[in-house]
């Protein structure tokens, strides 16, 4: 009789975890829904906001954000806003991840339209140098819509077809330091530019283990960063898993604003433009797979 009994129990207790679907598999991870919306055309120069807020997960799983806008620029919000500094035809895509493996994309289509015409164009000479003062060589000077041109050995390099009457952005890259990016606005009635910039060394690539499973790497001057697991995607929006090189290299504003890896004008989630206030910034630059 204790027997019977015994493997009644036994079964009853089956039944409940079967029904209740413990000690079994917890089910198949659904994967999130990506959806966002924008204005289909926005003229280059100004903001356009993204919002990717309406993205789900059947699951309810908190979800990651990655934004791709088609000219090399990427982010990583559910609210978000870009300057598109060129005109054309963009396709812009959100990725969302769930965390546990599952993600989704979505696309949309925008066309940049052509911002004011510069009255005409001249040559910039641009003055690069690092921190210390010293001249750098090498750098790569690139005016958005106009030319391009390298520093020699005095770290000077004039840049042709930069417009004038309108703000132009110029890009500075040198391998082994952090890309720097100024804005010349030029007069119309200006014959030649001038403009300088400081570029910071990166600090030596640390390595996050498994960029699948995330974690926390500190730099130098208490930086730090903390990468949920799934995180990183790459060019295409597949998740990137290994090992992945991170380089932390912070930047005392207030000591040396013309090293700031950026420019200190800022733009919100909705789009509105302003200035960032911080003493202190880190320049994080992950490799293998992101950009």
């Amino acid at each position: 009789m204790i027997r019977t009994l015994r493997w009644t129990a036994l079964a009853l207790l089956f039944c409940i975890l079967a029904a209740c679907g413990g000690g079994g598999n917890p089910g198949t991870n659904k994967p999130p829904v990506a959806s966002f919306t924008a204005n289909p055309t926005v003229q280059a120069g100004i903001p356009l906001a993204f919002d990717g807020s309406a993205s789900s997960d059947p699951d309810g799983e908190p979800l990651s954000f990655s934004w791709e806008f088609g000219d090399g620029v990427r982010g990583g919000a559910a609210k978000i806003a870009h300057i598109f500094t060129e005109a054309g035809t963009f396709k812009v895509r959100l990725t969302v991840g769930d965390g546990r493996g599952g993600t989704n994309s979505t696309e949309k289509t925008v066309t940049v339209t052509p911002g004011p015409a510069p009255s005409k164009t001249v040559s910039a000479l641009a003055l690069v140098t690092d921190p210390s003062g010293n001249a750098l060589s090498g750098v790569s000077v690139s005016a958005a819509g106009g030319g391009n041109a390298t520093t020699d050995a005095s770290g000077r390099a004039s840049v042709p077809g930069v417009g004038m009457g309108v703000p132009v952005t110029l890009k500075f890259s040198k391998t082994g330091f952090a890309d720097q990016f100024k804005v010349l606005e030029l007069p119309a009635a200006a014959e030649s530019g001038y403009l300088e910039a400081r570029l910071m060394p990166r600090e030596s690539a640390q390595t996050l283990a498994d960029a699948a499973k995330g974690g926390s790497l500190t730099g130098k001057q208490g930086a730090k960063i903390t990468l949920p697991a799934n995180a990183l995607v790459d060019s295409g929006g597949k998740l990137v898993s290994g090992a992945v090189q991170v380089s932390l290299s912070p930047v005392d504003v207030g000591a040396s604003p013309e090293a700031f890896p950026g420019r200190f004008a800022g733009v919100g989630p909705t789009g509105e433009q302003g200035i960032i206030p911080a003493l202190r910034a880190t320049e994080g630059w992950p490799r293998r797979g992101y950009r």
